[in-house]
């Protein structure tokens, strides 16, 4: 899995889920800090989702909290993707492709998520988001647009080196 290929937003997602596990005195990066860290760093995207799949934002997002405040406490080690985070990262991926976008996006997490097995789909599913209703509303947010604009942010990074942050934003 290479990370060039999640757009920033993405990027900055598995960032801040690194952060939680540290933060958390934990090292394993299970699907729950993948969502915990979305809804901090994306949060119009996963309530956006949330909201137009019915679902209880609240209770999600308690939920997790509490997932993620029960796990496995460690010293030391680096932190590390579970193998279902993995499935999930690679769902993600495949998804984001079979779309037609060139990268992976938040969403796209999301809904990576919803289609494995992992506890924090469970708890999502539980409280009304399911991996139907959210492609619906991801297709609802997309509005037929693809992800590729990246690639002009890369081309320019290529070709004159140092990019601002305004063209980032804009971008």
């Amino acid at each position: 899995m290479d990370f060039k290929n999640f757009t920033l937003k993405a990027q900055e997602v598995v960032k801040e889920s690194i952060k939680i596990v540290q933060i958390s005195g934990q090292q394993v990066i299970e699907p729950e800090h993948i969502f915990k860290a979305a809804l901090k760093v994306s949060d119009n995207i996963v309530n956006f989702l949330m909201n137009k799949t019915g679902a209880n934002a609240q209770n999600i997002a308690l939920a997790i909290d509490r997932m993620v405040a029960q796990g496995p406490k460690v010293r030391g080690g680096e932190p590390y993707f579970s193998h279902m985070t993995n499935e999930m990262l690679l769902k993600a991926e495949t998804l984001s492709k079979e779309a037609g976008d060139d990268f992976v996006t938040v969403e796209y997490m999301i809904l990576g998520l919803l289609n494995t097995d992992c506890a924090a789909a469970i708890v999502l599913k539980k409280f009304g988001m399911t991996a139907e209703d959210t492609a619906k509303a991801i297709k609802e947010l997309r509005k037929g647009n693809i992800v590729e604009a990246q690639k002009l942010y890369i081309q320019l990074e290529k070709e004159y080196g140092v990019i601002t942050e305004g063209i980032k934003k804009a971008i």
